[in-house]
């Protein structure tokens, strides 16, 4: 199930995009070296940890 929410935090929106991207192209990387999926799933699980630890860190400050 895909829920879409709306938000008036440009600035939060505009960093989870760019850092989105940063975890894509490491994804490519991965996928590049072919690296496997269990190298894959940690990849996208730490990445999403980091992008929701940055946007905490953002708040706060």
């Amino acid at each position: 199930v895909m829920r879409v929410n709306t938000t008036s935090d440009v600035v939060g929106v505009e960093i989870c995009g760019a850092l989105k991207n940063v975890l894509a192209i490491a994804a490519g990387i991965v996928e590049g070296l072919d690296l496997g999926h269990n190298a894959m799933a940690a990849l996208i699980a730490q990445g999403c940890s980091e992008i929701s630890l940055v946007l905490l860190l953002l708040m706060h400050t």
